[in-house]
C-alpha cells in the first residue's frame, strides 16, 4: 500500500512524471 500512498502523494503535489500517470491509468 506504500506504493499507493506514494503514487496518490506525487498526483495531489503535481503530476511531475505524465508517462507515470498514464501508465497508472491506462491499466487501471
Amino acid at each position: 500500500m506504500a506504493t499507493y500512498e506514494k503514487m496518490d502523494s506525487k498526483l495531489i503535489q503535481g503530476p511531475q512524471e505524465p508517462h507515470f500517470d498514464r501508465a497508472e491509468l491506462g491499466p487501471a
